[in-house]
C-alpha cells in the first residue's frame, strides 16, 4: 500500500481526531492510571505489610512503572485499538493503511511520545498546528488517531 497519509481512507468511517479531544482523552487516561495504580499500590502495600516484605515499596514502584510503560502499547495494539480514554471518545489508533498496530509498532509510537514530551511538549502541540492533525510521535511511527463514526 502506498505511504500516503489517511487521506486515502474512507472518510465516512475515518476522521482524524483533533488536539483538544485527544488532550481530553489523555487526561482521562492519566486519571484512570492514577486511580488504578493508587488502588493497586494500597493493596500491594497491605500485602507487603502482612507478609513483612521489607523491599515492598521498591517492588511496588517497579511494578507501577512497568504497568504505566506498557499501558498504551498494550491497549493500542489490542482489538479495541485504543486506550480507555480514547475509547470514551470513539478514537482508534491506526497505521497509515488504517489497520491495527502490532505491539511492537504501538510500543515504538509510545517511545516516540516520550520524545514529543521531552521536546517541551512541542511534539504534542504539533497536533493542533498541523492540518493533518499529527503529532511528532504520529509522524515518526506513521500512525494516526482517528474518530470512528457510530453506525
Amino acid at each position: 500500500m502506498n505511504d500516503a497519509l489517511l487521506d486515502d481512507l474512507d472518510h465516512d468511517r475515518f476522521k482524524k481526531a483533533g488536539f483538544w479531544l485527544r488532550l481530553r482523552a489523555t487526561f482521562l487516561d492519566v486519571m484512570i492510571l492514577i486511580i488504578f495504580t493508587g488502588f493497586f499500590g494500597i493493596v500491594l502495600s497491605l500485602v507487603f505489610f502482612v507478609f513483612s516484605i521489607t523491599r515492598g515499596a521498591d517492588i511496588a514502584w517497579m511494578l507501577w512503572g512497568v504497568f504505566c510503560f506498557l499501558y498504551n502499547p498494550l491497549m493500542e495494539s489490542s482489538k479495541s485499538q485504543a486506550s480507555l480514554g480514547k475509547l470514551v471518545f470513539n478514537f482508534k489508533v491506526v497505521d497509515r493503511a488504517g489497520k491495527r498496530l502490532s505491539f511492537v509498532h504501538a510500543f515504538m509510537r509510545f517511545m516516540a511520545k516520550i520524545l514529543s514530551f521531552a521536546l517541551f511538549l512541542a511534539g504534542f502541540v504539533m497536533i493542533g498546528l498541523s492540518d493533518k492533525k499529527e503529532g511528532l510521535h504520529d509522524i515518526i511511527a506513521k500512525t494516526a488517531v482517528v474518530s470512528i463514526q457510530k453506525e
